[in-house]
């Protein structure tokens, strides 16, 4: 292990104070959006996107659009590093989804799947892989939709109030100390 990560909210300055103290720095700050699913909308039928399970297909069309995200994919308050690695993990846990759009979305739960369905990362059409979210959502009678993301990701902010995601309360922020 070469690096260290742990996330707080912004506001909590007893947390961000003592990571400091222990040699973490600022890393980066999150934003938390999150939405209801409507079950009324019911959905006639799934859109036709499909499950990515090879490694390097995923890494291919996953990595393409890690810019907009600032490296960044994060599922149940987990912060990870986009990589090609990564791509492989969540390919096999059958978490990546495209269309023959080129539309790419990482849907999911680390733990309590049964609470919300966590978008990680999402390229292409915004509206797109959104509506997916919602439908998977429904047909998996999940209630909510999370996502959380780099502040600095304004096309993700921008996307996901285009679809009535409202905000979490605070910012989150990711301390990082490195071991080396």
């Amino acid at each position: 292990i070469s690096t260290m990560r742990m996330y707080t909210g912004l506001s909590n300055v007893v947390s961000k104070g003592l990571a400091e103290r222990y040699g973490f720095a600022l890393e980066e700050t999150f934003l938390g959006y999150s939405l209801p699913v409507d079950e009324t909308l019911a959905v006639q039928e799934m859109p036709a996107w499909q499950l990515v399970t090879a490694p390097a297909r995923a890494a291919d069309l996953v990595l393409t659009g890690q810019a907009a995200w600032h490296d960044f994919l994060v599922m149940n308050r987990t912060f990870y590093r986009l990589s090609a690695a990564l791509c492989a993990d969540l390919a096999a846990r059958q978490q990546i989804f495209s269309d023959d759009q080129g539309n790419v979305a990482i849907f999911g739960a680390r733990f309590m799947p049964e609470q919300a369905l966590h978008i990680g990362h999402f390229a292409g059409n915004a509206n797109a892989c959104l509506a997916f979210a919602h439908a998977l959502a429904v047909q998996r009678s999940i209630p909510r939709l999370s996502c959380l993301f780099p502040q600095a990701a304004t096309s993700v902010r921008l996307a996901l109030e285009a679809n009535s995601f409202t905000p979490d309360r605070a910012p989150y922020i990711v301390m990082r100390r490195d071991l080396d």
